[in-house]
């Protein structure tokens, strides 16, 4: 043995070992102290017993055989080699460390690449054209509908998803491919659920010597989102150029090197150019000498960003060679880094006015001498001011919005026309006081627009909807939003605001919500609906055990009643939610008032006797996070009763359910349920807090679930008392005010 031992090579760089039968470990190279270290032994001494039951399996079995062991933060492949005739066996150890390390940074490269692929929403396949198998990625079954590897692929599982209109576009595009053109195409998709999709494929095709294709790889790509944001696009630069050409407004679109990019006709008649003599000028080309250096401070201090919005007077020379002074106001237009490429100009044509001004200024200098053309260039002023002023109150009209100023130094009231509209009175009454006003907002909002009022006077910017009644009764909702201006002395002397007529939004608004809740009542029914096939199923099932003298059928038959009567108190929670409008909540007394009859009418068998006693407080509503969990309790203790608490009795049987609340703070109500009878008792064994039967640790667990406390009382019977805690989900019925 020691002159076996001594030919072991010292130097080699792996470990290696030689351990006799009992696990003693009987020589080590250098390299092979790590694993001894690691194993916590030396030389001479026995090996941890689940390595030496490791070798005394090797010898006994003459079969050699390996293990990976990580000592520090080296791993070892390790082999035993059994030596049967000298009862011992050699180990010899490999450090594959980088090996593993590899494996490790494949496998997180690996799921990187199917993290990308299933955020991108890629997934990639493989088709063997000869064989015909077809190898889908995890990401083109989600792609489909499916769950991954749901099914094997093949090529007409896939083609059944294709779109039928789109069918012969796959089956050209593939064709082609078979001839070697790429193949890339854009299709629709009928997903597992129903959902029409559009994928776009690319693929790679593979020949063989005779030019037959024999193999092709390629991915799928779901691009639903980005064709729907490419027609959302779409369809706003096309509402944007229907806006741009038909303005009444000369528009134009300015580079940043000043080139016309794009122009509306407006602009064009207005400098009498056709648009193909214009575009790919600068502006500067049609823009007054004097006005060129103010033209190009302005238009660079737009596009290079530092002034969000610019309006500069200036002078254009039309192709006449009239000169035509011109209000132009431009912005920036910025690309998806915030970048501006290119402007957007508003050009007006204010000769008129400017002749105007310089007319009045004339008129200034020489009143004496130009009476009569000063009075008619004031009528034309005066015309462009009563056009204006038409234009904001036809504005007005079309939106429904009107605009008032509260004097409250003197107590006058300013409205304008399509105020006096939205409030159904005569534009031409004067009278107005603000308690007047008051009156036609609506009884039940008086008060509210009172307070808001009285805050704006406190320098709190209003903006609230109320409801008004109209001189002829008829009932409208309107948006205000005012703001208060001070003195020096911070005292209010001003109140300004706007009105808008808002009752047809809110029409809307209420009729969307109404779409809302007929889905949520569906739901409803079709959940209601749903459990209980579910208790049909059951019930069904259940008929094969109801031989009772078998003692697993009747347990079979008695669990499946129990599963039955679970699923029904959830179906009662559907129905009643439906029956209630579709809403979120539960009216729990109606609900629990079923539920309990329903137990009766199930263990109605030898129970006739029992009385059912229920205390119950009304209006009371929960969510189903709430009434799920306790209908189910409610269902467990009540059929317990049933079942068990009445044996041998022929009267006087009775069970009670008693709830009542108590409210904390306005966000928290606190809750009592008793459930009690006044049978034999529950066994004192009994530990609620370590229950042995499914109907007790399901009560457990919900009550826990609810953040409740379940106590039991066994006097005179069996009590359970829960109290539990709602925060902001009881909904009782009381009126809340319209703006509350």
């Amino acid at each position: 043995m020691k002159s076996r031992i001594e030919q072991f090579p010292v130097m080699n760089p792996n470990p290696v070992l030689s351990v006799a039968k009992d696990g003693t470990v009987l020589y080590s190279n250098v390299a092979g102290e790590p694993l001894l270290h690691g194993w916590g032994v030396l030389v001479g001494e026995k090996l941890p017993s689940c390595i030496g039951d490791f070798v005394q399996r090797v010898i006994s079995w003459n079969s050699p055989e390996k293990m990976e062991v990580k000592v520090g933060n080296k791993v070892y492949l390790i082999l035993f080699h059994p030596l049967p005739d000298e009862e011992c066996v050699n180990i010899y150890g490999f450090d594959i460390s980088d090996q593993k390390e590899l494996e490790r940074k494949l496998q997180e490269s690996k799921e990187d690449l199917a993290e990308v692929h299933k955020t991108a929403h890629i997934g990639n396949w493989k088709w063997n054209i000869v064989t015909n198998e077809l190898s889908w990625s995890d990401e083109v079954y989600r792609i489909f509908g499916l769950n991954p590897q749901e099914f094997e692929a093949t090529f007409n599982a896939y083609f059944n998803y294709v779109h039928l209109d789109d069918r012969n576009i796959v089956v050209n595009a593939i064709k082609k491919a078979f001839e070697g053109e790429p193949y890339s195409v854009d299709n629709r998709i009928i997903t597992a659920n129903g959902e029409e999709r559009i994928v776009h494929s690319d693929a790679e095709f593979t020949f063989n010597e005779d030019n037959i294709p024999v193999y092709a790889r390629g991915i799928v790509q779901d691009i639903t989102e980005r064709k729907k944001a490419e027609e959302a696009l779409q369809e706003s630069e096309e509402r944007f150029r229907s806006a741009f050409e038909d303005s009444a407004v000369a528009m134009a679109l300015v580079g940043p090197d000043a080139r016309l990019l794009r122009l509306n006709d407006v602009f064009c008649r207005m400098l009498g150019f056709e648009k193909s003599e214009i575009e790919g000028h600068t502006f500067l080309d049609f823009t007054y000498p004097d006005d060129m250096k103010p033209s190009i401070l302005a238009h660079k201090a737009v596009i290079n960003s530092e002034k969000p919005f610019l309006w500069i007077e200036k002078r254009y020379i039309r192709k006449d060679g009239r000169v035509i002074w011109c209000d132009v106001s431009s912005s920036p237009v910025l690309d998806l880094k915030g970048c501006p490429i290119y402007t957007i100009a508003h050009i007006q044509d204010i000769t008129e006015r400017k002749k105007a001004e310089e007319a009045l200024k004339k008129a200034h200098d020489s009143l004496e001498e130009r009476v009569e053309e000063r009075t008619t260039q004031l009528e034309k002023a005066y015309k462009l001011l009563k056009e204006s002023e038409e234009s904001l109150a036809e504005a007005q009209r079309i939106t429904h919005i009107g605009n008032g100023d509260w004097n409250l130094v003197t107590g006058e009231i300013y409205w304008s026309d399509e105020l006096y509209r939205i409030f159904g009175l005569d534009p031409q009454e004067s009278d107005l006081i603000y308690g007047k006003l008051l009156n036609y907002v609506h009884p039940d909002d008086r008060k509210y627009v009172n307070k808001a009022f009285q805050r704006g006077l406190k320098g709190a910017h209003i903006n609230i909807d109320y409801r008004i009644i109209l001189a002829n009764g008829e009932e409208r909702t309107v948006h205000t939003q005012t703001e208060a201006i001070f003195d020096e002395k911070n005292t209010p002397i001003r109140l300004k605001g706007i009105v808008q007529d808002i009752t047809e939004r809110k029409k809307a608004e209420e009729a969307l919500a109404n779409i809302e809740t007929a889905r949520k009542k569906e739901i409803h029914h079709r959940i209601k609906n749903n459990l209980q096939v579910i208790s049909s199923l059951l019930d069904l099932q259940g008929e094969k055990f109801k031989d009772g003298k078998d003692i697993k059928n009747s347990e079979v038959l008695e669990a499946f009643r129990e599963s039955q009567d679970r699923v029904i108190s959830m179906a009662l929670i559907h129905e009643e939610l439906h029956e209630g409008g579709g809403g979120n909540t539960v009216s729990f007394s109606p609900y629990l008032e079923k539920l309990v009859k329903n137990l009766f009418q199930t263990y109605k068998v030898g129970n006739n006797y029992i009385c059912l006693n229920l205390d119950l407080e009304e209006s009371l509503f929960f969510d189903m996070d709430t009434a799920v969990p306790l209908g189910i309790i409610i269902n467990e203790l009540v059929s317990n009763s049933l079942k068990h608490a009445f044996p041998g009795r022929d009267n006087g049987g009775y069970i009670n359910s008693i709830e009542e609340s108590k409210n904390g703070d306005r966000q928290i109500t606190s809750y009592t349920l008793t459930v009690s009878d006044n049978g034999v008792g529950i066994p004192e064994n009994l530990d609620l807090e370590n229950p042995d039967t499914l109907g007790t640790q399901l009560v457990a667990s919900l009550v826990e679930q609810l953040d409740g406390e379940l106590e039991l009382n066994r006097n005179n019977g069996t009590e359970f008392t829960m109290k539990f805690i709602v925060m902001e989900k009881i909904i009782r019925h009381q009126h809340q005010h319209y703006n509350n």
